[in-house]
């Protein structure tokens, strides 16, 4: 089975976010970050109280570490993005996100782009994982993909899908393929109960 497809800054962006998710190393760094950034703040408000500092003025500043350490996912992805954005408005890298093809051999999944051909063996995979919009795939050597159903030109996407995850014998790990509709019509009905 072979897909034709094109991605966008967007589609970068969530394979970004999903390599975060599934690489322990990116993970450990990014909770590093975040804890690292609490812990040095608190210290350093810890340390100003002691100097003499108003306790009003070291507690605004500990709510806006607070907040920050909240927001900082939310902050995370944004500066993803413009980095993504700044690195694409080269034209020679937004061209490489054009013209790609995927496909499905007995042997494993050959990707297709300007840069030239990769081929993984079914047993390079590591993960899978598709959301009604996308299908991502983490192979063993930290190398990945994405393919977004919208941006897909020639080509069956579920089938696809369903060939790869059952070709890798992963499984689809999240999200579904099923029309939300077909999903409300599947379930049992509740019965009410009969007064005798």
């Amino acid at each position: 089975m072979e897909l034709k497809y094109s991605l966008n800054e967007e589609d970068i962006l969530e394979l970004s976010l999903y390599r975060i998710r599934n690489l322990p190393d990116l993970r450990r760094r990014q909770t590093l970050l975040r804890w690292g950034y609490l812990v040095f703040m608190l210290l350093l408000t810890v340390l100003l109280f002691l100097m003499g500092i108003q306790p009003f003025v070291c507690l605004l500043m500990a709510l806006v570490v607070f907040g920050f350490f909240i927001y900082f996912p939310a902050y995370q992805k944004r500066q993803l993005r413009r980095m993504i954005t700044r690195d694409y408005k080269d034209p020679t890298r937004a061209a490489a996100l054009q013209k790609r093809r995927a496909a499905t051999t007995p042997e494993g999944i050959e990707l297709t782009t300007s840069k030239g051909e990769r081929k993984f063996t079914w047993q390079d995979i590591k993960d899978i994982e598709t959301t009604p919009e996308s299908v991502f795939v983490l192979f063993e050597d930290k190398s990945s993909f994405t393919i977004s159903r919208i941006r897909v030109r020639e080509g069956d996407f579920d089938g696809f899908v369903e060939e790869l995850s059952s070709r890798n014998g992963t499984g689809i790990v999240e999200g579904t393929l099923a029309d939300p509709q077909e999903i409300i019509a599947a379930k049992p009905k509740k019965r009410k109960a009969v007064k005798e």
